[in-house]
């Protein structure tokens, strides 16, 4: 890895999120190298080739590029133009007896299940809070003391609005619907739980009731198909943090993270698959763009 120029900012993992941070980074005027162990980019939003054919890794639709959403104020930051449409209905949702299509306006679902109109409604409600206080950077469950106070200036900022969300801040979807009078119908129940799968990766039993609100908004927020695969996402970004004189390396595994005295001072890169040698690799700052599972 010689040819690396002397970075100031490393990132590990080549997955939406560290694309993104390493974009804005660079774009900021930051000396940015982005090293990933695979071969593709995009993590589980990842595309890869096979016979010359390409597959999407995990996700196939997106979200998070409607008006303010993500994605959207990502690529205004940047200028970027996002090789997605939008797609309606969201997805189709087979149960034993019924079909059920997820759209915008949430009529069908309404239309099946009328007696959840009220559920819908405050749902909307409870989501475009979270939007808004998302994007305001609120940190949500706090990890620390530093994030409680963050929490507290962004609570006060969305004030008195954000007083609804308080009787749910440590229920969850399951608490939700007892609390609606929703819990025993076994089918809308068994609905919710596929939308919570595939956004929360849980069901209703265990998501937090005001994450689930906002995980069950998707198809209202609007959902996209990306063209050629949802990797091109991390393409579009690789483009622009190569424009803006960053790197993108791959094959490139971090093996650890170097500190001296309380401080990043670099990188360890593997130098093979049969050897336990490492290159280092020096940087002022680490951003790991990993599970904690993997650090």
């Amino acid at each position: 890895m010689s040819n690396f120029t002397s970075p100031q900012i490393i990132i590990i993992g080549a997955g939406i999120g560290g694309l993104t941070a390493a974009a804005l980074l660079a774009k900021a005027g930051y000396r940015v190298v982005v090293l990933e162990a695979q071969t593709y980019a995009g993590g589980c939003a990842g595309t890869f080739v096979h016979q010359g054919y390409r597959f999407d890794a995990g996700a196939t639709i997106v979200g998070g590029f409607h008006a303010n959403g993500p994605h959207a104020l990502v690529g205004r930051l940047l200028d970027l133009e996002w090789p997605v449409r939008p797609h309606d209905p969201a997805w189709v949702v087979h149960l034993p007896d019924r079909e059920i299509a997820l759209t915008q306006d949430n009529g069908d679902v309404v239309a099946q299940f009328p007696h959840t109109t009220r559920f819908w409604r405050a749902q909307s409600h409870l989501a475009d809070l979270g939007w808004r206080m998302s994007a305001a950077g609120m940190p949500w469950p706090p990890g620390d003391l530093t994030e409680v106070a963050q929490l507290v200036r962004v609570g006060l900022s969305h004030f008195p609005a954000d007083v609804a969300m308080v009787p749910h801040a440590f229920g969850t979807v399951a608490d939700w619907l007892r609390q609606m009078r929703l819990d025993t119908d076994r089918t809308f129940r068994r609905f919710l739980d596929a939308q919570l799968l595939i956004s929360a990766q849980a069901t209703s039993a265990q998501v937090n009731t005001l994450w689930g609100a906002t995980a069950l908004d998707l198809a209202r927020q609007g959902v996209y198909h990306v063209e050629g695969g949802i990797g091109s996402l991390a393409e579009t970004l690789i483009h622009k943090i190569r424009a803006l004189g960053g790197e993108v390396h791959f094959r490139q595994r971090v093996t650890g993270i170097a500190v001296e005295q309380g401080r990043v001072t670099g990188v360890h890169v593997g130098l093979g698959k049969h050897t336990t040698k490492t290159e280092f690799v020096p940087a002022d700052f680490v951003i790991a763009n990993l599970t904690p599972f993997s650090l």
